[in-house]
């Protein structure tokens, strides 16, 4: 919750509150400390600050120099993009019984985008920040399914 103190501090309760879209007694009680948001709360304060899940939920921001045998530059968002295009497309043709593994390569292809929003939070212009939002949000069904079939793993008895 440090992002929305910060926010807070910059701006004001009132003023995160119309700008995300969270109630004011929910910004609050986060604040105190009183209560854990949500998963669509989450969603929205990710959506918000322009970052992940993940991140707010704790996860360390990993940057290209930390991931030595990964050749993601972020500078190139926009073939990430066409990439992610390109994977809903052949998702979309293969048969279902496919698209399980499409969906672990689809959600690590996330991952990388929303690594490019996380930038910004560390202060990094992004350019296209409009089209990765967009992006992001046609790989968020394919994303959900993903992890529901997840949940539905980990609630079956030998799991419990």
């Amino acid at each position: 919750m440090e992002l929305l103190k910060k926010a807070v501090a910059e701006k004001s309760q009132s003023a995160v509150s119309k700008e995300s879209g969270l109630g004011l007694a929910t910004i609050n009680s986060y604040l105190k400390g009183v209560g854990e948001p949500t998963t669509a709360t989450l969603e929205t304060l990710a959506y918000y600050f322009g970052t992940s899940v993940a991140y707010l939920r704790g996860a360390k921001i990993i940057t290209n120099k930390n991931r030595p045998n990964d050749d993601l530059d972020f500078d190139e968002a926009p073939s990430l993009v066409n990439m992610a295009d390109d994977m809903i497309k052949v998702y979309n043709m293969v048969p279902d019984d496919l698209k399980p593994t499409l969906e672990i390569v689809i959600c690590g292809l996330e991952d990388d985008i929303r690594d490019v929003l996380i930038q910004k939070v560390a202060g990094v212009q992004i350019e296209n920040e409009e089209i990765i939002n967009e992006c992001l949000i046609r790989l968020k069904p394919i994303v959900d399914k993903y992890e529901a079939r997840c949940e539905a793993a980990l609630k079956k008895p030998e799991y419990s």
